[in-house]
């Protein structure tokens, strides 16, 4: 079996990045199946500190990076970290990867995650969504916080985002890639399967411990509800009227 590990970083990003290795050294030591470390950036001036950042770490890894292609008029990082993950993507589908998981840089995961999420995709799931704490305090059930996706997924779903020239409406890549899997008749969790740490900044952080999800969260995860509104994907109106009502929700709940 072979498993990629994806990290997006840049340099803004990595302020917690000693953390994070020494979480993926221990992490190492206590998976069973082989894995490799693969960076992605398109901070091409900042590849010669990140590298030496790795080297001093117990960890195979390799760094890509890849041009960065978006709106002139946009600001928005959501088109960076989106690509970040399709240089990713290409790259294990390149590689022959079984397994690809997605990990955030700023972020430290129970030592046994990565065991964790392969046994649940073995049990019948193309993709798993180990959810985790946005840095407002909000669960985030379709990121990549702690994700794996299986070679069947990996390659024919590639990533993508959306942004209205105002700027009054982003669809990130994570809700564009779960609905792309479900048209796909990809078989998907959502769930909170790993504990996990998610640092707001040196010092600050936020914990979630693996725990069963609440009546709203299971209602929020049905697959019919899913597998409905993925019927509506390339229709950007009533995509942006969804997640208008998502926000509306989300900010209530």
């Amino acid at each position: 079996m072979k498993v990629i590990i994806g990290v997006p970083i840049n340099k803004q990003g990595s302020f917690v990045l000693d953390k994070f290795l020494k979480n993926q050294e221990i992490i190492k030591k206590n998976t069973i199946t082989p894995t490799s470390l693969i960076f992605t950036t398109d901070e091409v001036g900042y590849v010669e500190e990140l590298k030496s950042k790795l080297n001093t770490c117990q960890l195979d890894f390799e760094i890509i990076t890849f041009d960065l292609i978006k709106p002139i008029w946009s600001k928005n990082r959501i088109w960076s970290i989106t690509q970040a993950r399709e240089s990713i993507r290409k790259y294990s589908t390149a590689n022959n990867a079984d397994y690809l998981i997605f990990f955030d840089c700023d972020m430290v995961y129970e030592n046994t995650v990565i065991n964790d999420l392969i046994n649940k995709a073995e049990t019948g799931f193309d993709v798993v969504f180990n959810s985790y704490l946005l840095k407002n305090g909000k669960l985030v059930m379709n990121g990549f916080g702690g994700t794996l996706i299986n070679r069947k997924i990996v390659e024919t779903v590639p990533f993508r985002c959306y942004q209205t020239r105002k700027g009054d409406a982003v669809i990130d890549e994570g809700f564009y890639f779960e609905m792309d899997s479900l048209k796909k008749n990809a078989k998907i969790f959502r769930g909170i399967i790993a504990d996990s740490i998610h640092f707001c900044n040196q010092t600050t952080f936020l914990i979630l411990k693996k725990r069963p999800l609440t009546s709203i969260e299971k209602i929020k995860s049905l697959p019919l509800m899913r597998i409905t509104m993925a019927k509506f994907v390339e229709n950007k109106s009533i995509l942006i009227g969804f997640l208008k009502i998502g926000q509306y929700l989300y900010r209530y709940s």
